[in-house]
Formats: C-alpha cells, structure tokens, sequence
C-alpha cells in the first residue's frame, strides 16, 4: 500500500484490498514522516499551556469556563498553522471523529485515539522520550479535545469577526478622513476618489476589464489574509494574558 502510494497510483479503499490495519499503519507512518507535527513546532507550546488549564481548575462552574477558554485559544491556535498542514489535520481529525463515534463497533474511544496520535499531532520530533513520557497524560487528553470537537475547533470565533469587521470600520473611516485632508491640502484627495468612481462606470474592453478585476481581487484576498493572521495574533496573546497563561 505504501508504496502504489509513493507512485502515485489511485487506490479505492472501498475494495477492501487492505485491511483496516494496514490502511492505519500506513497512516500513521505517513504522518510520522513529516518533518513536524500537524500543529507546528513553533504552536506547540501554547497548545501544552493551553491543555494545563484544567489543572488550576476544580469545581464545575469554573470547568465549564475553562473549556470555553480552550476552545477559543484552540480555534485561533488552529489558525495560525500553515494552509497545508492546517487542511490535512481537519481532515484527520474529522476522521478521528468519525471512528470515535463508532465505539461500540471498533473498541476505540476518543482517548484511545488521542494516545495513538498525540506524537503525531502535537508533540515535536526533538522531544526526548523521557520528556514525551512525562507529559503524555497532557498530550493525550490535548489530543482528545481535538478529536471531539473538530466542527467547533475549526469555525471561526465570534469575537475574532467582530474584531476584523471593525477594523474593517475604522480602516473605511480612516481611509475617508485621509482623502479629505490630501484633498484640502491640493493634493488628489476626494477630486480622486470622485474621478475613479466616474470612470469605474465606463465600459472597459473585456480583456482589460477581467486582468482590472483579477489585479483588484488578488489585492483584496492579500489584505484580508495579511490582517486575519494579524488580528487572529493579537487576539490570542490578549486572551492569554487573561487567563495567565503567560509568564
């Protein structure tokens, strides 16, 4: 199976020409060969912070909080990671779901999965054995959180689209008040704006038209993405200094 996969060739699992221990095998050794885990090096420890809090915590109200808490940090943790690394982990981990929801039929529970795939998931290559022994409890049930929660954990949180429509907001004012002021100081303020909105309605020949829209377009995606991965920072570091988390 490893290797028709290191060729290329398309294989249909449905066929049940492997069975379902060569196909997890496989898996597994595929995701251990990547140079890290699915979360990134460099978003590990957080996640380790984050999955600690359930240690400061005891009655069941405050519990409650702190999962609420986790899943916030988790969603925008989530966001941070490379768009292919950030894809095959979905993916994964709706597939975990999946097969922890099936129990009764295969004997794996969440946390049996989480034992399985922490290393994979969340724990670096360079961790010693005697330091991914120690922590293997945490990294199992930070393991486990994900696997439970795939469709929470991958939707983005309230408070980080208000945060982006505002800036939004302020960016729309701010460009208008900065129009008015070249405009009064002689520059090409507002007489500008105004000229390129009247032009804006004139046919453009259809070739010039479609590179016009893709230039504009490809701009509006970079700037999008430029200022979430801004905000989706800011937002996490003031969360974490509200919990504590940060020392």
């Amino acid at each position: 199976l490893m290797e028709r996969i290191d060729k290329g060739e398309e294989i249909s699992l449905v066929d049940r020409e492997f069975s379902i221990h060569e196909c997890a095998s496989v898996l597994k050794t595929c995701l251990g060969n990547l140079p890290e885990p699915l979360v990134t090096n460099s978003c590990f420890p957080a996640h380790l912070q984050v999955a600690l809090l359930h240690d400061k915590y005891s009655s069941q109200e405050d519990k409650s909080a702190v999962v609420e808490k986790q899943t916030f940090c988790t969603q925008l943790l989530l966001e941070l990671i490379p768009q292919e690394y950030f894809k095959l982990l979905k993916d994964l981990l709706f597939l975990l779901h999946g097969v922890c929801q099936r129990e009764e039929e295969n004997k794996m529970s969440s946390t049996n999965l989480g034992v399985i795939f922490c290393t994979h998931i969340l724990s670096p290559r360079s961790m010693p054995p005697g330091e991914l022994q120690s922590k293997l409890g945490v990294l199992t049930n930070a393991t486990t959180f994900l696997i439970e929660n795939p469709s929470i954990l991958f939707t983005l949180p309230e408070k980080l689209l208000a945060e982006v429509q505002s800036f939004q907001c302020r960016r729309n004012r701010e460009g208008r008040r900065s129009l008015a002021k070249r405009s009064s100081q002689g520059g090409p303020g507002v007489e500008c704006l105004i000229a390129n909105t009247v032009f804006s309605f004139i046919p453009m020949e259809e070739g010039a038209a479609g590179e016009q829209n893709e230039k504009d377009d490809d701009k509006e995606s970079n700037f999008v993405c430029d200022q979430l991965e801004s905000t989706v920072t800011s937002q996490f570091n003031l969360n974490i200094e509200i919990m504590n988390i940060k020392k």
